[in-house]
C-alpha cells in the first residue's frame, strides 16, 4: 500500500477484501450465525485475485472466473446452510457455509498455475470441457489425467494451509467421494456429502415440481448412494431457497 499526502495508508479495507465483506454482509443481512467463518472464507477469494496480479500478472479473463467460482460457492453454501439443519448430530453446522463457499477454490489455483500461454492449459481444458459436457466422474478422470492432480487437491491444500478452516480440509478434498470418509470420521464424512450435494444442487439450482421432479437424478449422482436424504425435505429446502439472490 502506498502512503498519502499525509503520511496514513492509502489503503482502504474494501479495496483489498471485496470478497471477504460481500460475504459478510450477505449472512449478516440473512441473519446467519457464521459471520467470522464467512469473512475468512470470502477473504480467501481475496487472496487469490491478490495473488493472481503480484504473481501472474492477472491473466485475461481470471477475475469473471473468480466471480463465477464465487457465486457457485455461495449457492453451495446456502443450500449447505439449510440441508445441514436437517442432519441429525451435525457437528461442523458451524463451518458448512465456509466449507461450501471455498470447495472449488482449487480450480482458481489450476487456472492460474496452467494458463493459456502454457502446453497444459485449464483454460484450454475448462473450454473444451464446455463444448462437450462430460459427467463429473469424467472430469475428474481428465483433469487427473492431463494435470497429475484434481481440483479437489489444491482445494484442500488451502484449506489446510489457513488454519481456521484446517479441521475439515479431508472433507473439502473427498467431497467429489465422500465415501473414502466413512471409515475415517462419521463428521467429516457427513460433511463431505453435504458438500457434494450442495454442489450438485447449485449446479441444476431450481425448486422441483414434487419428490418425482427428474431434477432428483441430477443430484443423487452416485457417490451419494449411501446419504440418505428425504426427497421432500429436499423440496421444503428448496422452496425456501427458490428466490435467493446470488
Amino acid at each position: 500500500p502506498e502512503l498519502d499526502k499525509d503520511g496514513k495508508v492509502a489503503l482502504k479495507p474494501s479495496d483489498m477484501l471485496t470478497y471477504a465483506i460481500k460475504t459478510e454482509e450477505y449472512v449478516t443481512n440473512r441473519k446467519l450465525k457464521c459471520g467470522d467463518t464467512a469473512f475468512a472464507a470470502g477473504m480467501m477469494f481475496d487472496i487469490m485475485v491478490a495473488v493472481s496480479v503480484e504473481s501472474f500478472e492477472e491473466p485475461k479473463g481470471f477475475k469473471d472466473y473468480v466471480g463465477e467460482i464465487y457465486k457457485h460457492g455461495l449457492k453451495t453454501a446456502m443450500v449447505a446452510v439449510e440441508l445441514s439443519k436437517t442432519q441429525k448430530s451435525f457437528n461442523f453446522a458451524k463451518y458448512a457455509f465456509a466449507a461450501c463457499l471455498i470447495h472449488d477454490l482449487g480450480k482458481l489455483a489450476m487456472d492460474l498455475l496452467y494458463p493459456a500461454t502454457a502446453t497444459l492449459s485449464y483454460i484450454k481444458f475448462r473450454e473444451d470441457l464446455g463444448k462437450k459436457p462430460v459427467s463429473r466422474d469424467a472430469r475428474m478422470y481428465l483433469e487427473a489425467k492431463n494435470f497429475g492432480l484434481t481440483h479437489e487437491y489444491y482445494s484442500s491444500i488451502m484449506t489446510f494451509r489457513f488454519e481456521l478452516f484446517r479441521s475439515f480440509e479431508k472433507a473439502v478434498l473427498c467431497h467429489h467421494e465422500p465415501y473414502l470418509l466413512k471409515k475415517d470420521s462419521k463428521d467429516l464424512y457427513q460433511l463431505a456429502n453435504v458438500i457434494a450435494l450442495s454442489s450438485n444442487i447449485a449446479s441444476n439450482f431450481r425448486t422441483p415440481k414434487d419428490t418425482n421432479d427428474p431434477v432428483y437424478d441430477a443430484w443423487f449422482t452416485p457417490e451419494l448412494k449411501d446419504f440418505k436424504v428425504d426427497r421432500k425435505t429436499l423440496l421444503d429446502v428448496m422452496t425456501k431457497l427458490g428466490r435467493e439472490a446470488f
